[in-house]
């Protein structure tokens, strides 16, 4: 990549961060959140290398604290997505209400200007903000187009901009703005139940999405750890056990080619028993947070048909995932030990190396 690729790219995500500040009406600099993605990934570090380490001994507590610094240096951009998808979703649904409120408002004779500032005296949450913001903006004198199309810059919803763009064409046709603003409210009203009804009808499909992150696969991957660390084990004990062995069986016995391949299967080094532990389990951690960010962003595709929207459930999968990992790999560790009797035992490389029977 080019100096050139890599300027371009930076501009990209800092427009894209600029963007979403407005979205979630954050009233930072993108100097000051750059200041706050740095303390975060220095407090993740600081968190992986001294405190997490002492729970993943056999990672290098460099590796660790990078992955955490990493994961809290995103944390910022993470909080400004949830707070402007949870902006955009209250503007949905308090848009049909405030919609009539004007409506009224003009029916009784208000001007279109008193309607919106009436109206933003009524309301709370983000839509009373926006028309805030609108009344003001009229005060001070900006015609009524460019301070209703202003709303557009301020929300990523697709709706509240449909809404505002078909106000800003009634007002030039010169229709009953009542009428328009009724009809609008009616429409934002029927988006909100087809919402809704849509979100029952995927309920199932996230559940099962939820159940596969959190527990199932976690629970799979630590049993199948489980289980390299058994076939490990058996695999170190036969070649100790048969350590200058040259065959078995006699000459006349008809089996003996058969013993012979068996005795050269367990005793040959590349049979498997190189295989790392440790490298199975950093990478069964992996895909546990590769899993997790995928169901956030597959439930927020289902939710509203923007992977955003899944963002603010990244952080619990994480958690929980690694979680359920860490506890049923321990757990059926534990239950295999009682199974055999003794100790899986690791050796200093992090490599299982046999099972030291107690008694």
């Amino acid at each position: 990549m080019s100096i050139s690729d890599q300027r371009n790219f930076l501009k990209v995500i800092e427009r894209l961060i600029r963007q979403n500040l407005v979205y979630a009406n954050l009233d930072i600099s993108i100097t000051q959140f750059y200041l706050v993605s740095t303390f975060m990934f220095v407090v993740g570090f600081l968190l992986g290398f001294l405190i997490l380490s002492l729970v993943f001994t056999q990672t290098s507590p460099i590796l660790v604290g990078l992955v955490t610094g990493i994961l809290c240096f995103i944390a910022p951009f993470g909080y400004i997505l949830f707070v402007s998808d949870y902006r955009k979703r209250a503007l949905e649904d308090s848009a049909s209400e405030a919609l009539l409120l004007i409506a009224a408002s003009l029916r009784a004779g208000t001007t279109l200007e008193g309607a919106i500032s009436s109206t933003s005296r009524h309301r709370f949450g983000p839509i009373k903000e926006e028309l805030e913001k609108t009344s003001k903006e009229l005060i001070l004198g900006t015609r009524m187009e460019e301070a209703l199309f202003n709303i557009t810059k301020r929300t990523n919803s697709s709706l509240m901009k449909n809404i505002v763009m078909l106000w800003i064409y009634g007002m030039k046709a010169g229709g009953n703005m009542a009428d328009i603003l009724n009809n609008l409210a009616f429409e934002a009203k029927a988006f909100q139940l087809l919402r809704e009804e849509i979100e029952a009808q995927t309920n199932t499909v996230k559940i099962m999405i939820v159940l596969i992150v959190l527990f199932l696969a976690p629970a799979m991957l630590a049993a199948a750890t489980n289980y390299l660390i058994v076939t490990k084990s058996f695999n170190e004990m036969f070649k100790e056990n048969f350590k200058g062995v040259k065959s078995i069986g006699s000459v006349s016995s008809g089996g003996a080619l058969i013993n012979n391949m068996l005795l050269q299967a367990i005793t040959n080094p590349a049979s498997g028993s190189n295989i790392n532990i440790q490298d199975i389990i950093n990478f069964s951690y992996l895909l546990c947070i590769m899993s997790s960010f995928t169901g956030g962003a597959l439930i927020g595709i289902l939710a509203t048909g923007d992977y955003k929207a899944g963002i603010k459930y990244i952080p619990i999968f994480l958690i929980a995932s690694i979680l359920v990992y860490y506890v049923t790999l321990n757990l059926m560790y534990d239950q295999l030990k009682d199974v055999f009797g003794g100790n899986l035992r690791f050796g200093p490389d992090g490599k299982l190396v046999e099972i030291v029977h107690e008694g």
